[in-house]
């Protein structure tokens, strides 16, 4: 996918983008999504400040990525793994965000 799309849709825009991952990554970034999407925003704040405390023991870019794009977004995470091949899946991700 390259770049990614807007969507007007009306009242909100829709944006939607993906990358090429291991494919072993598919299960942790869907429960990840499915963690993201069961949380309110106080929840989501608290999980951003603990997965940031993490950030010397483990590689959590993504995860705080996809916590602040539910933030910013207002809104729930929409996402697919299409596996490619052995090695590799497709991940995307797509938002709402409300016009003003």
């Amino acid at each position: 996918m390259d770049g990614f799309p807007i969507k007007d849709c009306g009242t909100y825009f829709t944006i939607k983008t993906g990358n090429l991952i291991q494919r072993v990554d598919g299960d942790k970034l869907r429960t990840n999504c499915d963690e993201i999407n069961s949380l309110n925003e106080l929840q989501l704040r608290e999980l951003k400040r603990k997965t940031r405390g993490l950030a010397m023991v483990r590689d959590v870019g993504a995860h705080i990525g996809l916590i602040q794009t539910s933030l910013l977004s207002k809104s729930k995470i929409t996402y697919e793994v299409f596996e490619m091949n052995e090695n590799h899946s497709f991940f995307t991700i797509s938002v709402n965000i409300e016009k003003r």
